[in-house]
């Protein structure tokens, strides 16, 4: 199906031993979403290849999304973790970032029984709370089945 919409929001993004950091500025659309997962689809097939990996994501501005834009992440890190080794994922949310209130149970509702997730107010503490999780090849258990 051809959009007509631009995407709305803007990211970049690094990786460095098995963590894929994306800085990403809110609010965004479905068609950001599917921009970034073109964007970075060759590199997590190659940190796939490597093994497990995990993901960070620095959200500036706002963390307020389309619901059209939430499906498509939901779906996008069920494939990432079924079928391309992501074992953990965070996300750093400060205060400044508008609309976390709203969207913090959706999030946590679409991670719940996928892997590894919470959210942090600091960069280095989630980035050592992620390789903490690579370095052990922490077993994730869903909560599901808590």
């Amino acid at each position: 199906m051809i959009s007509h919409f631009q995407a709305h929001g803007q990211f970049s993004f690094t990786v460095d031993r098995g963590l894929l950091t994306t800085e990403v500025q809110g609010p965004w659309n479905a068609e950001f979403v599917k921009l970034w997962m073109q964007e970075t689809r060759p590199i997590v097939e190659e940190l796939a290849a490597q093994g497990n990996w995990a993901s960070l994501a620095i959200v500036k501005g706002s963390l307020l999304s389309t619901p059209e834009a939430m499906t498509i992440l939901s779906e996008l890190m069920h494939f990432a973790v079924t079928d391309m080794n992501l074992i953990a994922s965070a996300k750093v949310v400060t205060k400044e970032v508008a609309g976390f209130g709203l969207v913090e149970p959706s999030f946590r509702h679409m991670y719940a029984d996928l892997c590894h997730f919470d959210f942090f107010g600091d960069a280095d503490l989630a980035a050592t709370w992620l390789r903490q999780i690579l370095q052990e090849k922490r077993t994730f258990v869903p909560r599901s089945l808590l």
